[in-house]
């Protein structure tokens, strides 16, 4: 009888402890919330694509960075009329901020 009451107190006392290691306990919400925080843009040419395709031009630099806390891109582009465009990309949307 003692070792069968050991065995459910161990089962559940390590029972959280097995289901956090497989992602499924106490820190499964977390897990979730960390996919859903994927990126759009997940490298410096997908930034200086979308950077170009915004401004037009040539990139002449990319720079990963964070921007408020989140990951983002500064993008140089040289515009046809001679003008440096400094555009910020931002990883999490893929919006593109500048001119």
């Amino acid at each position: 009888m003692k070792i069968v009451l050991f065995i459910l107190c161990s089962v559940f006392i390590f029972q959280p402890i097995i289901a956090d290691a497989q992602g499924l306990g106490v820190g499964y919400a977390q897990n979730n919330k960390n996919k859903s925080n994927k990126l759009k843009v997940t490298s410096s040419q997908k930034a200086a694509k979308l950077a170009k395709s915004r401004v037009g031009g040539k990139v002449l630099k990319v720079q990963k960075t964070q921007i408020n806390g989140n990951p983002a891109y500064r993008v140089r582009v040289l515009k046809k009329d001679g003008n440096i465009v400094p555009v910020v990309v931002d990883a999490k949307t893929g919006r593109v901020k500048g001119k």
